[in-house]
């Protein structure tokens, strides 16, 4: 394709992609395109290189001028900045001035440094303030899978969140500010009297961009659906609302001044929705073809993407890692690449063929998130492309006809508070077709991109017209990613999860995920957050086997917040002593009563259960489960993993045990375990603490010294987040996830 800014955009990508992370990849995959560019293009080859640089540079100077923000503001407590967009339970500043009362620090406007304010009460949008305050850094996610707040931030420019202790205005929002919200407070007014309560969420978000209303069921049930994209505001939006706007003000005037009239009209709706990455490119995009008309000049949605996408990176680099981000600019290249198609096709064909783009291009980025998606997304996709712009014309009339008269907007809100409980019904029947979702969990970079190099090629042959059914071969693109991706459930993955003051064990053996406890005293949802995330990281849907040491619930609530984790699970294994509750037994689940001396296999795992029972000993007291504790002895290939509960000193001085490689220190480290005899006779390898903040003392001191006489390596689940043991062949590799 003859476009320097599109290969000069691919330039930048590679530039600031290579400067935030270098590899050798990235070196081993520009290399043979430069030289297939300078044999066939040398214009296009010299503008991805200059593109390269370029991104390069620019990343490093924000790398590089990050660093001595965040180095200056370890010590600041004064902060000055503008309120630049509210949250349900703070807002964001866009910060111009940081330091001390005594010194004070003016920042580099280039880049916009925000910081994340937990409020309840919030200023104005538009709002010049004064903060005072502690700032706190943002930390990674201390398990695979689990939401890492610090890349999230990271990839939206924010630093730090701060807790203030005081907050002055310096300058009220100016009159365009309050106008503005104004408006936006009316509509979302209007919204909420058109639409009733399980369809509003939806319909502001369609229209304000307001995701704050939307509930968590159903942003996951269009997320599993891959249609998603339809929650934001974004340029298929902007495109639908462009039209109408056009076709209506040409009735009016020419083209000229409805152009201009169109643009000014979508910047409003722009700063009504808070400008997110889509709606900005949408617009610019708009504005770009406008002033093309004007001038007699063709449009090139490929080049004018690529010249936007340089532009943004230039100015904030940190955006590669925005997932809203890569998803928009994925979709702007993927539908420009559909629009310069010249195949000439029926119109359902079309929408299918469209869609069929979308999944394939967007399919690594939707799994490097969501690590699943639905084949009922492609078809879906064609549903909603063909029923968004009615859904969209009817919402837009509802709200403005209301400001006539109330009935005339019912009468446009019915249609669309139907369409939306149809189709919301038909993907929660279609949702219980597990076959249909495929979860591949997290994906390599060099698995990524051999991906990507495979849909240029096809995207390449067909543009040449020597493919004939291009259809097919992006099914085949789709089947290909599942087919041969590497198997990870070859691999065998021991985990013992940080779920704070509570226990969660996972071990994933061939295409079998055996839970042993799950629960916190001190972490909410520990199911859904931590374990579920976990799971679908490597590759899995739900719990085949679970065991519970006891049912003390810093071992058992994390399960009962997740019912869908136990759906199908085979067997659920605990003492006689304890009692299960009636929700974790589904349709399907067995049962199953273990005592001590009891052996069994689950693949290639062989389970021993080791605890002994004191038949003279009566448990009045609660305290007392945790020496009834069930104690798991688990070998693979050898090697041997000890799960101990919460088993106290003189249960394991009655137990006779050999040396193994992994043991899960009982109690969290409690002085009540400690018995020194138990550990010098299994000498383990690594020893693994689950402990969170907690004021029992835990892990106890005496504790650590007899572990770090009798073990070669410890690791505190606090410290180092997840301890995670692979098997790759016969070598075995034990690793902390925060320290990898």
């Amino acid at each position: 394709m003859k476009r320097p800014l599109l290969w000069a955009s691919v330039g930048v990508l590679i530039g600031v992609s290579f400067a935030a992370k270098p590899t050798v990849l990235f070196i081993a995959l520009v290399v043979p395109l430069l030289r297939f560019l300078l044999k066939r293009r040398r214009l296009l080859a010299a503008t991805m290189l200059l593109g390269i640089f370029l991104g390069a540079f620019t990343q490093l100077c924000y790398q590089t001028y990050e660093r001595k923000v965040r180095s200056y503001s370890d010590s600041c407590c004064y902060f000055e900045g503008t309120v630049s967009r509210h949250t349900s339970n703070g807002y964001y500043v866009r910060l111009s001035v940081i330091g001390t009362e005594q010194e004070t620090w003016r920042l580099f406007h280039i880049y916009q440094f925000t910081a994340y304010v937990q409020s309840d009460e919030a200023p104005e949008e538009g709002t010049k303030v004064i903060l005072e305050g502690v700032p706190e850094g943002f930390t990674h996610a201390e398990n695979p899978g689990q939401f890492d707040s610090l890349d999230y931030y990271k990839g939206i420019g924010t630093l730090y969140r701060l807790q203030p202790l005081q907050c002055i205005t310096v300058r009220k929002p100016s009159v365009l500010s309050k106008h503005l919200s104004a408006i936006r407070n009316s509509l979302s007014c209007k919204l909420q009297m058109l639409y009733q309560t399980d369809t509003y969420g939806l319909t502001a978000s369609i229209f304000l961009g307001d995701r704050s209303s939307l509930l968590e069921e159903e942003r996951l049930l269009y997320e599993r659906f891959g249609v998603a994209h339809i929650l934001a505001i974004s340029g298929l939006h902007i495109s639908i609302l462009s039209e109408l706007l056009s076709a209506f003000l040409l009735l009016i005037f020419p083209r000229r001044a409805s152009d201009l009239i169109t643009g000014l009209l979508l910047l409003v709706y722009g700063a009504l929705c808070g400008f997110s990455i889509s709606c900005m490119r949408a617009i610019l995009c708009f504005l770009i073809n406008a002033y093309g008309r004007q001038y007699h000049r063709s449009f090139d949605s490929l080049s004018a993407n690529s010249l936007l996408l340089i532009c943004i990176l230039t100015i904030s680099p940190y955006r590669i890692c925005n997932l809203s981000f890569q998803l928009s600019f994925a979709s702007g290249y993927l539908l420009g690449l559909c629009r310069n198609s010249h195949l000439k096709e029926h119109k359902l064909i079309e929408l299918f063929r469209t869609s069929l783009y979308m999944q394939s291009g967007l399919l690594p980025i939707v799994l490097q998130s969501f690590y699943s998606f639905s084949i009922l997304g492609i078809l879906f996709n064609v549903l909603i492309l063909s029923g968004i712009e009615l859904l969209f014309i009817l919402l837009i009339l509802s709200v403005i006809l209301s400001y006539l008269s109330i009935l005339s907007g019912f009468l446009f809100a019915g249609p669309v508070h139907y369409m939306i409980k149809l189709t919301e019904g038909l993907m929660r029947s279609l949702s219980a077709l597990q076959p249909f979702e495929v979860c591949l969990g997290h994906q390599e970079l060099f698995r990524i991109s051999i991906y990507y190099l495979i849909f240029a090629a096809i995207l390449y042959f067909e543009k040449r017209g020597k493919w004939k059914y291009h259809a097919k071969l992006y099914l085949l693109l789709m089947l290909l990613w599942i087919v041969l991706l590497p198997n990870r459930r070859s691999q065998a993955v021991f985990a013992t999860l940080s779920v704070g003051q509570g226990d969660c064990n996972v071990i994933l053996c061939g295409g079998n995920a055996i839970v042993i406890d799950c629960g916190s005293s001190n972490k909410k949802d520990v199911g859904e957050k931590i374990l579920k995330p976990f799971l679908n990281y490597y590759g899995y849907q739900r719990i085949d086997y679970l065991f519970l040491s006891h049912t003390d619930h810093d071992h058992t609530n994390g399960l009962s917040q997740e019912g869908s984790l136990l759906n199908e699970t085979k067997l659920i294994c605990t003492d006689e002593y304890y009692h299960i509750p009636e929700s974790y037994l589904n349709s399907g689940t067995k049962l199953r009563y273990t005592k001590g001396g009891e052996q069994f296999s689950i693949g290639m795992l062989a389970i021993k259960v080791i605890s002994t029972k004191r038949a003279e000993m009566f448990f009045d007291k609660e305290d007392d489960a945790n020496s009834h504790s069930q104690i798991l002895l688990v070998t693979y290939q050898g090697t041997s993993f000890l799960y101990t509960g919460d088993s106290d000193a003189e249960t394991l001085g009655r137990i006779s045990l050999p040396k193994v490689y992994y043991l899960k220190v009982p109690h969290h480290g409690s002085r009540s375990s400690l018995n020194e005899q138990f550990y010098d006779t299994i000498k383990p390898n690594v020893s693994v603490i689950s402990v969170g903040r907690n004021s029992y003392g835990h892990p106890h001191q005496e504790v650590m010294d007899i572990l770090n006489r009798y073990t070669d390596r410890i690791f505190l689940t606090k410290e180092a987040g997840a301890v995670i043991t692979v098997f790759h062949g016969k070598a075995i590799d034990t690793y902390s996830y925060l320290n990898r």
